[in-house]
């Protein structure tokens, strides 16, 4: 699973394909709620938000495998010239 943890704004102005958006703070008032799969990499804009998702997820599901894309949604667009 791929989750984009921005704000709807955020998201319409662009996206990785097949990500899933969930913005933060629906995802933080019930993180147990987010089906997350066997791995799960987590990203926002530039990294913040996404470190406090992979946090409230591993909370609530400690052996769940989930990691950071690294420099978030702006690296990946930089990288891919999606911007």
């Amino acid at each position: 699973m791929l989750l984009d943890v921005r704000e709807p704004d955020e998201v319409a102005a662009g996206a990785i394909p097949g990500a899933v958006p969930i913005p933060l703070n629906t995802l933080l008032a019930d993180a147990a709620a987010v089906d997350i799969g066997d791995v799960t990499v987590v990203y926002c804009q530039r990294g913040p938000r996404a470190r406090v998702a992979a946090a409230a997820l591993r909370a609530v599901n400690p052996t769940a495998d989930i990691a950071l894309l690294d420099g978030g949604y702006a690296a990946w667009a930089e990288r891919t010239g999606s911007l």
